[in-house]
């Protein structure tokens, strides 16, 4: 497993990944659609759950990306988008 964190003018990237097997394809999709709900009436997992967090939070710029490479691993980047100071404070 590997985790690297990048800061870029307007977000900060964390990515965690690993080099197993990566998921299967329609497990993979089916999480990917899980992502893109962000209803209350479904059941989450952890990785929904952070994402819709960090929706609430910072809104579209905010959340998960996730890679699957069947064979070669599975990937998670967290986008958190730097909040933006006032210069006269």
């Amino acid at each position: 497993m590997r985790v690297s964190f990048s800061g870029f003018e307007d977000h900060l990237v964390i990515a965690i990944e690993d080099n197993g097997e990566g998921m299967a394809e329609d497990d993979f999709r089916q999480l990917t659609r899980n992502l893109e709900q962000l209803g209350d009436d479904m059941e989450t997992t952890g990785l929904v759950n952070v994402h819709r967090r960090l929706k609430l939070r910072y809104g579209a710029e905010g959340g998960l990306q996730l890679t699957n490479a069947p064979g070669s691993g599975f990937k998670v980047e967290i986008f958190i988008p730097r909040e933006r100071q006032d210069a006269d404070v």
